[in-house]
């Protein structure tokens, strides 16, 4: 059946891709055609050239967070404005409500919801 090996291939390509860095790696593919592209952290995402580039760090206030940079949409259109991100990224459940009324549950069963800790 297919995927029988999964498992077994994945341990081998883990095992492989540890035998080098990811700069190793990276310098490998350069000059082939091939898609690949490093996975990066957070910290490394901010300083990304491709982010950088085009302009993709945003700052954003979050009520009882404060200010925090992310990384922004990154499709630019000419006739779009900049900043086309018109309010930060929700709080932790800030939503919560909207959603399960919009999917029909109504005040009552958010509730009791709430009370056994689903929510």
């Amino acid at each position: 059946a297919m995927g029988e090996r999964r498992l077994e291939v994945l341990a081998e390509l883990e095992e492989l891709f540890a035998k080098r860095t990811r700069s190793d790696w990276m310098s490998r593919f350069e000059d082939r055609d091939v898609c690949v592209g490093p996975v990066n952290d957070f910290a490394e995402a901010f300083v990304d050239d491709q982010v950088l580039h085009r302009d993709m760090v945003v700052k954003s206030e979050v009520p009882g967070v404060g200010e925090f940079r992310h990384v922004g949409n990154p499709i630019k259109m000419t006739s779009a404005p900049k900043d086309l991100i018109r309010r930060s990224p929700p709080g932790l459940g800030e939503h919560t409500d909207e959603i399960l009324e919009q999917v029909g549950i109504g005040e009552a069963d958010r509730t009791k919801l709430r009370a056994a800790g689903a929510v």
